[in-house]
């Protein structure tokens, strides 16, 4: 029952609204704009298949983009992006003069 106090002034206190990330439809906002641009261009065609068509690529790719933020990453989008950016960077292969661990061969 003797827990220690915390020392006053060394807690802050964060709101949860300023590290949430801003999600649209429960994904990533532009991944869904964008698949909204793209699958309402099945409309333009003036057919009802087409509006068929459309309607349930979208709500199709809506449930996909959800399950990424839920179980992947909320920002999935920008992370890859940056993934691309720093590749010319990091090296995915070992260099020559990279230094190796000792083996542990059987004698």
């Amino acid at each position: 029952m003797s827990a220690t106090p915390e020392p006053q002034g060394f807690r802050l206190p964060i709101h949860q609204s300023l590290v949430r990330p801003k999600l649209t439809l429960g994904a990533e906002s532009t991944l869904v704009y964008l698949a909204a641009a793209v699958c309402s261009l099945s409309f333009a065609t003036g057919d009802p298949r087409g509006y068929l068509l459309g309607g349930t690529a979208w709500i199709c790719t809506l449930f996909v983009l959800r399950w990424i933020a839920k179980n992947v990453d909320p920002i999935a989008s920008q992370t890859y992006a940056r993934f691309c950016n720093y590749a010319n960077f990091t090296s995915a292969q070992p260099s020559i003069i990279a230094l190796t661990a000792p083996s542990h061969e059987m004698q």
